[in-house]
């Protein structure tokens, strides 16, 4: 019901003005009605003390006579009255009698008393009191006059209806304040919700396709600073994927273009004349070659989609390391002999990992062919004899009781230290030249971080001294939750 921010702060805000005033009135009701209670039982002991002066002591015949008949008289039935002696004599009754409360005794009066009763769906205020009666000068005597017991009351209708209309009073104030606060409220909330709306109508100007500005951060109330720097923080990273989405489509439009192309030629050349079964046989390998190129970039494409999707279910099971690092060699050893590479393979300890076996062989498939592809000559600018030093190649493992570290490092003069940040970057290449004949996309280490993290591991670059060195990373067992890649 309460769908709306402002309505719920309204709300909110009316409720603890109302809860907040119905407490003061209920404080000033409290405080009030003892004020106006204490002021009647204060009037009753002053009538019981000025009824007792009207009351003559005789200290010869111990008698005392009442010559406040007349007052009595004077208020009728509004005040009842009762007077009797230290001894328990009644000096003076009005004619209707007082309700005693049953729970006091006056034997040790000590101060006034009061209470209330209900006689007829009326309310009764009643006070014992004890005040001096008047000596009879006739009789007059140097001991002080005795004090008298005296019972005094009068109905609580002047009372209860100053009671009633206070009530009343109160709960209409309780009630008009809290709507106009309410109003006043509602009113300053949409003024203070202005930069929201303002914000709101900002990003409803915005598309995917238009550059716009971040939004002003110091412009908005401190509540929004947050709101607004991620929204920015967002629109950055949206921006960013944008880009790259845009950069991997022109990329793979061009990667694909080439053997296309290629495809075409070859095809169109076919055709252009006779041929016999040899010719049109080296042909179709020629297709089949660059078709095979496109499928594997499709394939690695889609496996990095699953990657960065989260989609990518892991099979675990037992990896004899050395097994896998020499099965996964074999390939490319005839290519590393064609190119005149040395290779310094170096045995490490004997173990297994509890991992996927195809999704680390792929990624140490994925290393070494990137060694073979771009080893080249070693660069020692310093030693002559050493500037046509043939390409070097190094494989190396550690293992502990909790981690696996596979080293592999190439001589690379190509590389430069600023492209360490965009060799995981899609289709990038230290060499942007695209032709027919070159196998590589720039796929193979993008796809190796992403299934690296998708086993639990992690992939360092490192350039030093013409050496390019990658560092893998693995847990001898894959963890029970492994978090997604952030896509880069």
């Amino acid at each position: 019901m309460l769908n709306s921010l402002r309505l719920r702060l309204v709300v909110l805000s009316v409720c603890l003005t109302a809860f907040s005033l119905a407490l003061c009135s209920g404080m000033i009701y409290l405080i009030v009605k003892r004020e106006l209670v204490a002021h009647v039982d204060s009037m009753l002991v002053s009538q019981g003390a000025t009824l007792a002066a009207l009351i003559e002591y005789d200290p010869r015949h111990d008698a005392y006579e009442f010559t406040g008949q007349q007052v009595l008289a004077a208020e009728g039935d509004q005040l009842r009255f009762h007077a009797r002696s230290p001894s328990g004599i009644t000096v003076a009754v009005s004619t209707a009698a007082i309700q005693d409360d049953p729970g006091f005794s006056d034997t040790n009066l000590q101060r006034p008393h009061a209470w209330s009763w209900i006689e007829k769906k009326e309310t009764w205020r009643g006070v014992i009191c004890s005040a001096p009666c008047t000596q009879d000068d006739a009789g007059a005597s140097a001991n002080s006059p005795p004090r008298l017991i005296i019972r005094i009351a009068r109905p609580r209708t002047q009372l209860d209806d100053r009671l009633r209309h206070l009530t009343q009073l109160l709960a209409l104030v309780t009630v008009g304040l809290s709507l106009l606060m309410g109003l006043v409220i509602g009113l300053s909330i949409g003024r203070a919700l202005r930069p929201l709306n303002s914000l709101t109508a900002t990003l409803a100007t915005w598309s995917i396709t238009t550059k716009r500005d971040r939004l002003p951060v110091p412009r908005h109330p401190s509540e929004l600073i947050p709101v607004v720097t991620t929204v920015n923080e967002l629109l950055s990273r949206v921006e960013a994927s944008l880009q790259r989405e845009r950069a991997t489509g022109s990329a793979i439009a061009h990667e694909i273009r080439t053997p296309l192309a290629g495809l075409r030629l070859v095809i169109e050349v076919a055709l252009s004349r006779e041929r016999d079964a040899a010719a049109h046989r080296d042909s179709l390998q020629e297709c089949f070659a660059m078709v095979t190129q496109v499928q594997r970039m499709v394939e690695s494409l889609l496996l990095l989609s699953r990657c960065e999707q989260g989609h990518l279910p892991l099979h675990l099971t037992e990896l004899d390391v050395a097994s896998c690092l020499r099965t996964a060699w074999e390939p490319f050893a005839p290519r590393a002999k064609s190119r005149g590479l040395m290779l310094d393979w170096i045995d490490g300890p004997s173990g297994s990992l509890t991992t996927d076996a195809a999704l680390v062989t792929m990624v140490v498939r994925n290393l070494f062919d990137n060694a073979v592809s771009h080893s080249d000559i070693q660069a020692d600018i310093q030693a002559a004899s050493h500037a046509n030093a043939p390409g070097r190649i190094s494989i190396r493992w550690m293992m502990t009781e909790t981690d696996f570290t596979l080293i592999v490092a190439n001589t690379c003069s190509t590389l430069r230290p600023a492209d360490l940040e965009r060799i995981f970057v899609r289709f990038w290449r230290s060499d942007q030249a695209r032709t027919i004949d070159d196998q590589h996309a720039g796929l193979g280490l993008c796809l190796a971080q992403d299934l690296t993290h998708a086993c639990g591991g992690r992939l360092t670059p490192v350039l030093e001294g013409g050496l390019f060195t990658m560092t893998l990373n693995l847990p001898r067992r894959v963890p029970a939750h492994v978090p997604l890649i952030p896509v880069t």
